[in-house]
Formats: structure tokens, sequence, C-alpha cells
């Protein structure tokens, strides 16, 4: 069918209006897509900044919580990591350093032994 005059005139305004509404619904559409986007990631940034917050209070709270001897513990295993590494040191110092760090543990008070601590009492059946 083949318009003419002021049919084909109509047809093409009405397809103009009808092409400017559906840009303007995409753009309408495009804004809210951008709006959800935009409080999506406002709410997993504050889930996330939350969830973070939350597993950094456990750890202080578990690190509060950690007896003398835990804390000795983990001491002590950072000063033989860094022993470990310190490859320029001679045999004598590495073992002078090594007593050092031996000595520095002895220093925790060893609570007695329910039997005593009497030489024949740690010794063992004779």
């Amino acid at each position: 069918m083949v318009l003419t005059g002021e049919a084909a005139a109509a047809a093409a305004v009405t397809a103009t209006e009808e092409t400017k509404t559906y840009h303007e619904s995409l753009k309408g559409t495009a804004e809210t897509l951008e709006e959800i986007k935009v409080n999506r990631e406002k709410y997993e940034s504050a889930w996330l900044k939350q969830w973070v917050e939350d597993q950094e209070a456990y750890a202080d709270l578990v690190a509060e919580l950690r007896t003398d001897e835990e804390k000795l513990n983990d001491q002590l295993r950072e000063r033989l990591a860094i022993l470990a590494k310190a490859t320029g040191a001679t045999k004598e110092q590495r073992d002078e350093t090594a007593s050092r760090i031996a000595a520095s543990c002895r220093s925790f008070p060893i609570p007695p032994l329910p039997w005593g601590n009497s030489a024949a009492a740690t010794k063992g059946p004779m």
C-alpha cells in the first residue's frame, strides 16, 4: 500500500512521534537501570563494609582471648623464623641467638605439677 499526500504526511508525523516516545521510554528505562545499579552498589558496599568490620571485630576478640602461652608461642615462632632467614650469621652466632630465644621462653612461669616438682617425681619409675 502506497500512501500519498496528506496520508503520507500523517503517517510520517505518527512514526516520528512514536519514535520520540520510544526513545524517551528507552531513556527513562536507562535512567531507572542506572538508579538501580547505584542503589545496588551502595547496598553491596554497605553490606561488605559491615561484613569486614564484623570479621575484624571477631579477629580482635580472638586476639584478646589468647592466653599468655599462645602469645609466647607465636613470639617464639616469629623469632625462630627470623633466625632461619639470617643467612649472614655464623654458626656460633646462630647457636647463641637460638639459646637466647630458648632462654626467653623459659622465663615464662611453669605451674607446679600436681604430684610435685621433686626430682624423684619428674624422673618417673626407676
